[in-house]
């Protein structure tokens, strides 16, 4: 039985009154539920309670969402929301109370406090029927996609629900068993090591040892492991990587033991997995897709997060913002930076487009990464990195350049260098590594030093388009060392003094 509202006293001010009266106009309706209203105009269920708190005034598409599931007149109360707004901006802002900043996912690893994720209840709610269909279940999207933040708040490492989740984030630095140790560790530290010596033991004995760690304890509980960063099981030596999908594969092997695991999979590592007949067969009977974000799934990151801690956003802060992210393959993490950014920069309560223009936006921060990206990689790579740029950027027309994406065995024109400059664009989230595809995140790559169109480059950079291999780099970059002629020069530089 839901909890009852607590009072709103009208006569405390008017966001008080308007929180009554939307109160009333609930009651008038028949007084439906929350869930109820949230399934009539696709908010969720918290915005609008929060809408009738009384506690803050709620944002204009939060406020007319609630008008519109109760069947109120919208236009009637747009213009009672206005004239609040008006009152309020007339108002002193009060300092808010020190908190959190509520765009900024905490730096620890403290899995059993993950931060909400908002604008993403469907995925959520796909991942959790996945698993409860599949023993294995894995998430796939591209990088940036926000695979990380959706396995957090879908499941939070700890015990609940008479389950024991737990969170292993693999960075492939170690040995993945290793890394897995780490993660099981507190269940039984006796048992998490007989399997830190599983490599050693070979993959048979680490399939057999995974589902005695997991059962560590006499509840019997249903176990839940999740894998993310799942990927970098490909950047270790094969007998590591095949021990680890032994071990994994024995453990969904036996329904009895009770558990149940969770990957989470960068897409442009699909096709390797499927040449694993395991992996092959989980992603194609139980794969969950992180699909792009919409205007509305981003007005509700947005606004909700806003919503929770007490603040006003301002409605043109909201669609700029949404302007600068929808349909940019790699726009979510430099929104989600940015969002963390205007709160820093908040007036009172108050989230204002003054405060997102003041430091670029989006697209300024896109350009500020660019910069620092290319200034910290060696010359070499650095001639490299703007000639992928360039091969990503179709130049051309009014805009000057837009991003093309571009088949990643495309890209291949120096291998060993070329890879290694692509792993940090991409971990830079300048670029979005997609199934067989590359492309830029934002269309502000294209402006920065490096990447802009070829008749404002500052050296030749035309002919980088056309790079076939070693000799045609090389030849790049000894034109970047080669010192400048002196007016007149014809030739070479004398070696007279």
């Amino acid at each position: 039985m839901p909890r009852p509202e607590r009072a709103v006293d009208p006569s405390q001010g008017p966001v008080q009154l308007f929180a009554w009266e939307l109160r009333r106009l609930r009651d008038r309706a028949g007084r439906p539920g929350y869930r109820e209203m949230a399934a009539r105009v696709h908010y969720s269920p918290t915005s609008l309670s929060v809408a009738a708190a009384g506690r803050r005034l709620p944002t204009l598409a939060v406020a007319l969402a609630y008008v519109r599931a109760c069947g109120g007149d919208v236009r009637e109360w747009e213009g009672r929301w206005r004239a609040v707004a008006a009152d309020l901006a007339l108002a002193p802002h009060p300092s808010p109370p020190s908190s959190p900043n509520p765009y900024r996912r905490p730096e620890s690893d403290d899995t059993a406090a993950p931060a909400p994720v908002f604008g993403r209840d469907e995925l959520v709610d796909r991942l959790h029927a996945g698993v409860a269909r599949h023993g294995v279940t894995a998430l796939t999207g591209p990088s940036g996609a926000g695979k990380s933040t959706l396995l957090g708040a879908a499941f939070p490492g700890g015990r609940s629900h008479g389950r024991t989740t737990v969170v292993v984030r693999l960075t492939g630095d170690r040995s993945p068993l290793t890394e897995l140790t780490g993660g099981l560790a507190h269940l039984s530290a006796e048992r998490a090591h007989l399997l830190h010596r599983a490599p050693r033991t070979g993959a048979r004995r680490a399939s057999a040892l995974l589902p005695r760690v997991s059962h560590a304890g006499a509840d019997r509980a249903e176990r839940l492991l999740v894998v993310d960063q799942f990927e970098r099981v490909f950047d270790r030596p094969a007998a590591e990587r095949t021990a680890f999908l032994d071990a994994l594969a024995g453990a969904a092997a036996h329904p009895r033991d009770r558990v149940r695991l969770v990957l989470g999979l960068r897409s442009d590592h699909v096709g390797p997995c499927l040449r694993d007949p395991w992996l092959a067969r989980v992603l194609s009977e139980a794969r969950v897709r992180v699909t792009p974000m919409t205007a509305g799934d981003l007005e509700a990151m947005i606004t909700e997060p806003a919503d929770a801690h007490g603040l006003v956003v301002e409605r043109a802060l909201m669609l700029s913002l949404i302007d600068d992210t929808v349909h940019r393959p790699g726009g979510l993490p430099f929104a989600r930076l940015a969002l963390a950014e205007v709160w820093r920069r908040r007036r009172g309560f108050v989230m204002s487009l003054d405060g997102y223009r003041s430091f670029g936006g989006v697209p300024g921060l896109v350009a500020q990464t660019a910069r620092s990206t290319l200034r910290d990689l060696a010359p070499l790579q650095r001639v490299t990195a703007e000639a992928v740029l360039e091969r990503l950027t179709a130049f051309g027309g009014l805009s000057g350049g837009l991003p093309r994406p571009c088949p990643r065995g495309k890209l291949d024109f120096a291998p060993p260098v070329t890879s290694t400059v692509i792993r940090a664009l991409v971990d830079a989230r300048l670029l979005v590594a997609d199934e067989g595809t590359l492309s830029l995140a934002h269309e502000a790559v294209i402006g920065v030093p490096g990447a802009e169109a070829p008749e404002t480059t500052p050296r030749p950079v035309r002919r980088s388009a056309a790079l076939t291999g070693y000799a045609a780099l090389a030849a790049r970059f000894a034109r970047t060392l080669r010192p400048p002629q002196r007016p007149g020069d014809n030739g070479p530089v004398s070696s007279r003094r």
